[in-house]
């Protein structure tokens, strides 16, 4: 009896872990500083370029290229934007469908070839003829859009980038071109908006703030969503957009206004190997997050 009338009823006690949560997540997010996330995130390529219409050029293919270990994919990005020089927007605008620039042709990262890539540059191109950058192309797709999600937007700016269709006939070039569809976690995509549209933190280069930081969508890998199973962010067994909005839905219980800025901090501990998929008392010891932790 005594027992039962101690025990805090089931919304206290999941209000308590939420606060916990939130605290935990504080503290291992302290422990990442800008200069150390750039260190390891594509976004670094970005950061090369003085002006915002180059930056944002350089971003996309970027993200659109982050898949594998990053230290490779920075190095296979910076060498096809490198020899555009540093007015790429421009240059990037001048390429017509079917151009492979020279140092493209032997190009390839994975499965993804330098004529795939070239299709990409050409989609973009044609944007940045139409709209001047690729800022404003996206913010077409706005008013579309409800207050706190992007699809709508996102779906529209990458269905422009091959309005045709027939720059998606590759595999790499429709890999690379894939539009979020609501089913898919479109992880590329929303690590691109994230980058566009965060406040400037050193990594994260703050172009679009116009737009929102509260609207992103977590960029959702494995490490994003097996951790966040872990700590209690999601329910979800599969990982998609649902399993996405969940995460950043929850995230935004500790910073409504930001809540995408957890991301790194939740990826690099997956990614470094330091949590394992069965719990292990020595090395979950040391782990910011094991008191939040449900494995």
């Amino acid at each position: 009896m005594t027992s039962q009338a101690t025990t805090p009823p089931r919304w206290a006690r999941r209000r308590a872990s939420w606060t916990r949560l939130g605290a935990t997540l504080e503290t291992f997010v302290a422990r990442f500083p800008a200069q150390e996330r750039l260190l390891a995130d594509p976004v670094q390529l970005a950061h090369g370029y003085q002006r915002a219409e180059d930056a944002e050029v350089a971003a996309l293919v970027a993200a659109s290229l982050a898949f594998g270990r990053a230290a490779a994919l920075v190095a296979k990005a910076r060498s096809a934007l490198a020899p555009f020089g540093p007015r790429l927007a421009e240059r990037v605008a001048e390429l017509r469908e079917g151009e492979v620039p020279p140092h493209l042709r032997a190009w390839a990262h994975r499965w993804v070839s330098g004529e795939d890539l070239s299709r990409m540059l050409a989609g973009i191109g044609a944007v940045l003829r139409r709209h001047c950058s690729l800022g404003a192309a996206f913010r077409l797709g706005l008013p579309a859009c409800s207050e706190d999600d992007l699809l709508p937007a996102m779906r529209s700016f990458f269905e422009a980038l091959a309005p045709d269709g027939r720059t998606r006939q590759e595999m790499g070039t429709r890999y690379l071109l894939s539009v979020p569809d609501g089913k898919a976690a479109s992880k590329r995509a929303c690590l691109f908006l994230r980058w566009m549209i965060r406040p400037a933190d050193g990594v994260d280069l703050g172009l679009w703030t116009d737009i929102g930081a509260h609207r992103l969508t977590i960029p959702l890998d494995t490490h994003v969503a097996r951790i966040g199973s872990y700590v209690g962010l999601t329910d979800r067994t599969t990982p998609g957009w649902l399993m996405a909005r969940e995460i950043t839905r929850n995230l935004a219980r500790f910073d409504a206004a930001d809540p995408t800025r957890y991301d790194f901090a939740l990826a690099h501990l997956g990614i470094m190997g330091s949590c394992p998929r069965k719990r292990d008392a020595r090395r979950c010891a040391s782990c910011d997050l094991l008191p939040a932790c449900r494995l």
